[in-house]
């Protein structure tokens, strides 16, 4: 028979690797390289934030209302309306500012005293028979007109008042 061998000294069992001290190298693993990276996060959301409040900037506006190209004027012209007939009030500010109203004003009374200039033209023009459908190009500075009459009538301070009397005091269109 065999006898099995007995091994007089302890166990052997696998131990723990030795404890050290943590690297530099580690620690910036650990806290630097997230921190930096959250750091590049915050600072593009802060330009994203910058570049979409200066779109919403009245001077934006009005630039985009000046503009000769009636397909920019028209999307500012509706981007406008959507902040102004809000009825939050963080729009309160846009319907406050009389340096604004005022601004849309002018453009009001610049508008107006075009089209009533180029109604007299038409008025000749149709009635020499030479082009009966001149009207149909009115149509264009008459939405202006109503869409800025509009837009000051939401505004709470009345600048506007003198120019919106004096269109609807206007009669003597030939084209009524």
């Amino acid at each position: 028979m065999d006898v099995p061998a007995v091994n007089d000294g302890p166990p052997s069992k696998p131990g723990l690797p030795p404890v050290q001290p943590p690297s530099g190298r580690f620690i910036a693993q650990l806290f630097f390289i997230p921190g930096l990276i959250i750091a590049v996060v915050v600072v593009l959301y802060l330009v994203s934030v910058f570049f979409v409040q200066r779109e919403h900037d009245p001077a934006q506006f009005l630039q985009k209302l000046n503009s000769d190209n009636a397909d920019v004027r028209w999307r500012g012209a509706s981007d406008l309306a959507q902040i102004l007939k809000r009825n939050e009030p963080a729009t309160l500010r846009w319907k406050t500012d009389a340096k604004f109203a005022l601004d849309l004003t002018e453009r009001l009374d610049l508008a107006f005293q075009r089209l009533l200039a180029e109604e007299k033209k038409a008025a000749v023009q149709v009635a020499d028979k030479k082009n009966p459908l001149l009207w149909r190009t009115l149509r264009i500075e008459r939405d202006y007109i109503n869409f800025l009459a509009g837009a000051l009538g939401e505004f709470h301070v009345p600048v506007g008042a003198p120019v919106l009397c004096a269109i609807l005091k206007h009669e003597d269109s030939a084209d009524l």
